[in-house]
């Protein structure tokens, strides 16, 4: 993160991460890296898509974690759009 604030470069985590951390079984470590997230800024206003444009553009969401990581690609993507 140094570098980062070295250069200007601001660091966000969208509530996907947040979704995953909060299926940590093991207490300990969903808090250890609940206190990692809460030094970023959190993503705000992304575009909201339907299940079947999630899944028309990225394929199939088997699971909460597919779910997590397409709502990460949708946050990278939305840039590009």
């Amino acid at each position: 993160m140094p570098l980062c604030s070295e250069y200007g470069v601001s660091l966000f985590v969208e509530g996907a991460n947040y979704d995953d951390v909060a299926r940590d079984q093991d207490s300990r470590r969903r808090a250890v890296t609940l206190s990692k997230l809460a030094k970023f800024q959190k993503l705000r206003g992304l575009p909201s898509r339907t299940e079947a444009e999630r899944v028309a553009r990225f394929g199939p969401i088997r699971s909460e974690n597919d779910r997590s990581d397409v709502r990460l690609l949708e946050a990278l993507a939305c840039n590009h759009e």
